[in-house]
């Protein structure tokens, strides 16, 4: 396996992990009666949609400089 393939499959591995992240949050969700907690929840939220994105964008450079080679 390339270095580059094994690096996308990286980013994949993160991506899923952060989805997992995500929909461990939304079941709790419900649950949430504090504000101090629903805040600090939805700072996560955001922090893991923020990486996500970041991670996403990741994969697609290293796709193309792969691509490129």
């Amino acid at each position: 396996m390339s270095s580059n393939s094994q690096s996308i499959n990286r980013v994949q591995d993160l991506l899923d992990r952060i989805t997992e992240l995500q929909r461990i949050l939304e079941d709790l969700e419900p649950n949430i009666r504090n504000n101090r907690v629903r805040s600090q929840y939805e700072e996560v939220r955001t922090r893991l949609a923020n990486t996500k994105s970041a991670i996403w964008a990741l994969g697609t450079i290293i796709d193309r400089y792969s691509s490129a080679s």
